[in-house]
């Protein structure tokens, strides 16, 4: 995959044939909303998640929305966000509230409360930090 797109689209191809794969231990597949949970992570109440991937030892917040997501491994994301055609990278933490949508998160990136943006990419280091 060249770009953003095309790896949320062969992620979400990947998990829509989840049942023929051979999946970690402990590791969750829906196959009515096509989303994989990997093995150690954890879902606040009230989670959805439609075409969504979620590496690793996350901890997602209740009420949150993803749509066409790949979080990678050792994320954190806070109460009632929603996330839409957005990638994270492992070990990045959001605050709670926070809208994204088309995004990109670096590794290890750290993003307030309350952010909102579209098709913006964060990395750490970037003018957003400090």
């Amino acid at each position: 995959a060249n770009t953003i797109a095309s790896y949320l689209y062969a992620c979400k191809e990947v998990v829509a044939n989840g049942a023929t794969l051979t999946m970690p231990p402990e590791s969750k597949w829906n196959g009515k909303f096509q989303s994989l949970m990997l093995e150690g992570s954890t879902l606040g109440a009230k989670v959805t998640t439609k075409s969504s991937v979620v590496g690793k030892d996350c901890q997602l917040g209740s009420k949150c929305r993803l749509n066409n997501v790949v979080i990678m491994d050792n994320v954190t994301i806070g109460e009632n966000c929603s996330l839409q055609n957005t990638v994270i990278g492992s070990g990045a933490r959001l605050g709670n509230n926070c809208s994204l949508n088309d995004c990109q998160i670096g590794p290890g990136k750290e993003l307030p409360a309350g952010t909102k943006e579209k098709g913006e990419s964060f990395m750490v280091g970037d003018a957003m930090e400090g």
